[in-house]
């Protein structure tokens, strides 16, 4: 009977093995696969200060940018870390139309979703001098002289997508540059590089002293912050997008890692900060959880399909 203690004590021993500190112990890596400053760089920030602030983890968080080829460096760094809760990620919808344009081979899927912290509104912008004065002007053009309007992209990603469908809607053809980041497409705008770009209303707003001016904007209703920027729906399109901003971890993430990252994402959403800086850079104080993104992405994997079929056989520079 002795032995048969022993032996009971040392499976248990060998299956549980010796006890592990409570998670997180050390802090947790966000990758942000842009530069600094930036509308995901800012969004991650934001949480960064709040949640250490509030102490709503143990253990801070420590923000690394991963700015290269088009977000998906930093997305592959997210997917292929150890699923232990101390690497995750902060991105949007980029991880559905990449895989869909054939950039990445890998889409939401590949990881474990915690949730999604707020969205943003986008919209086209032109230079301040530009010809066209309004969203009339640049699609009276567009249609009349097809392949010869530039719009600066990072191809494969939210910005190269929302116009693609932007086109498909209103019937004209934009000729697409690739340009890369927020900060390189308005330098390309604003050197005559290219004639327009998607921008988010944040960069609107935060672009608007260097000579950035907004054109039309694809939400359901004019924003309180850009009251006389006309809407599609105004001019009669039907396209609406807001950006959507989801934290990423590695798939195999244990399920109460990932929920207490997501309460602690929950809470600092009620935190005064976070709602005067949402408000303050035109942005959407949106909450899903895990699941809730994933039925979303699902949904616009094969909208993302059809678009980037027709793309292939669209010229870009």
């Amino acid at each position: 009977m002795k032995k048969l203690v022993l032996a009971l004590a040392a499976t248990s021993i060998m299956a549980f093995g010796p006890a592990h500190a409570a998670y997180p112990d050390k802090p947790i890596k966000v990758i942000v696969p842009t530069g600094q400053g930036g509308s995901v760089d800012n969004m991650a920030r934001i949480f960064q200060e709040v949640i250490e602030r509030n102490k709503l983890l143990p253990q801070p968080l420590a923000i690394v940018n991963v700015p290269a080829a088009g977000g998906t460096a930093g997305t592959r760094q997210v997917k292929d870390a150890a699923a232990d809760g101390y690497t995750i990620g902060l991105w949007h919808s980029g991880l559905v139309t990449s895989a869909a344009m054939g950039v990445t081979e890998y889409d939401h899927k590949a990881f474990d979703i915690i949730a999604q912290t707020g969205g943003i509104p986008l919209g086209l912008a032109v230079k301040e001098s530009s010809r066209f004065k309004s969203a009339k002007d640049l699609i009276d053009e567009t249609r009349s002289k097809p392949n010869t309007v530039r719009m600066g992209t990072n191809i494969g990603l939210t910005v190269h997508f929302v116009p693609l469908t932007f086109q498909k809607e209103a019937g004209i053809q934009f000729r697409f540059v690739q340009a890369g980041g927020g900060a390189k497409r308005l330098q390309s705008i604003l050197g005559g590089h290219t004639d327009v770009a998607l921008f988010s209303t944040q960069e609107f707003l935060n672009y608007a002293s260097s000579g950035l001016k907004p054109v039309v904007l694809f939400a359901d209703k004019r924003h309180p912050k850009l009251p006389n920027l006309p809407t599609a729906k105004d001019l009669g399109y039907k396209l609406e997008w807001t950006e959507v901003f989801v934290w990423l971890a590695p798939k195999g993430t244990p399920k109460n890692v990932l929920d207490m990252l997501a309460g602690a994402l929950r809470k600092a959403m009620d935190d005064s900060v976070v709602k005067d800086k949402f408000e303050a850079q035109a942005m959407e104080l949106t909450y899903r959880d895990g699941a809730q993104v994933g039925t979303m992405f699902d949904g616009l994997v094969l909208r993302a399909r059809e678009v980037a079929a027709e793309a292939k056989a669209t010229p870009k520079e």
